[in-house]
């Protein structure tokens, strides 16, 4: 359906609401993929935010402080993501146990900008797969 393999991480953001199967064809070989994706879980901002990946695979936050976040279990194979806006003040975000990520996300401090971090756990971590700019 596509060639691109970072548009399924889109999709999975867009589709918060949706049980999705999407087979994907990239350098010649065919990848069979089937998402189940629950309702996007609203995350309460706090100095450290600790995520439970079973009650989602959308989660949803305004951060109102620099914040760590924590994962509490792995799935493996598991793929989140993480829609953040910003509440016009800067904050820092610090993914740190259960994570390897690219480094901290800083929001700026223009409101109402929007972030999105992807992760797929190895069973061990979740491993940044992709993360766009302030949009």
């Amino acid at each position: 359906m596509t060639q691109n393999p970072d548009a399924l991480c889109g999709l999975i953001a867009r589709a918060a609401r949706l049980t999705v199967t999407e087979s994907m064809r990239y350098s010649g070989d065919l990848y069979n993929t089937n998402i189940q994706v629950k309702s996007g879980q609203a995350i309460t901002p706090g100095a450290i935010v600790g995520i439970d990946p079973g009650y989602s695979n959308v989660f949803t936050w305004t951060p109102g402080e620099n914040e760590t976040i924590n994962m509490y279990a792995q799935i493996q194979g598991h793929v989140i993501t993480f829609v953040i806006t910003s509440d016009g003040l800067s904050r820092v975000l610090t993914f740190n146990t259960g994570f390897k990520s690219t480094g901290t996300l800083n929001t700026g401090a223009v409101a109402g900008k929007v972030f999105t971090i992807t992760f797929i756990s190895d069973g061990t971590n979740y491993n940044e797969v992709a993360r766009t700019g302030a949009m």
